[in-house]
């Protein structure tokens, strides 16, 4: 999207896209310190993965990042062959194993992939509502194994008491 180009160009010095990585960075560290759970998502290739501050932030224990390809979630576009699958490799980090699981996934190669050329990109700047239910599955698993290992320990785990589904209501993506 342009936003992201937009802050892209700026990640080599020290201006705005920076400050916006550097301000989300220390977000993240605040919920980790807290214990609870992240979500960072941006193109593979992206410059802000290779930023010291973000590698600190990956060393973390417990964080990890994966690539994902977006055609495995039905991120679509069309050319002028028609409609098609669009690959784009994206990394994402989290410290939610459940959510690395749903949401860590490989092209299979058995089909077609539209290549984001001539303003197809713009297309392909959105999640996709398997991609959003992925994320709420991974959620929902990470929820109940943390309620089982606290029912375990004998501790009364604090939970939100809203049924998980509704947030498949919401307009996410």
């Amino acid at each position: 999207s342009t936003k992201t180009a937009w802050i892209q160009s700026d990640m080599s010095g020290s201006g705005l896209g920076r400050s916006i990585i550097c301000f989300m960075v220390e977000l993240f560290r605040l919920q980790l310190d807290a214990g609870r759970y992240v979500l960072f998502e941006h193109p593979a290739g992206a410059d802000t993965w290779k930023l010291d501050f973000f590698q600190d932030l990956l060393d973390q224990p417990d964080m990890m990042d994966f690539v994902t390809h977006m055609c495995c979630f039905g991120l679509s576009a069309e050319d002028s062959e028609g409609p098609g699958l669009v690959r784009k490799s994206t990394r994402l980090a989290t410290n939610s194993p459940y959510m690395a699981r749903k949401l860590q996934r490989s092209c299979s190669g058995d089909h077609r992939h539209v290549h984001l050329l001539d303003g197809r990109a713009a297309a392909a700047a959105k999640y996709t509502p398997e991609f959003c239910r992925a994320i709420v599955s991974g959620l929902r698993a990470q929820r109940r194994a943390d309620f089982i290992e606290a029912s375990k320990l004998g501790e009364v785990p604090q939970l939100v008491q809203r049924d998980p589904d509704e947030y498949l209501d919401l307009d996410l993506c």
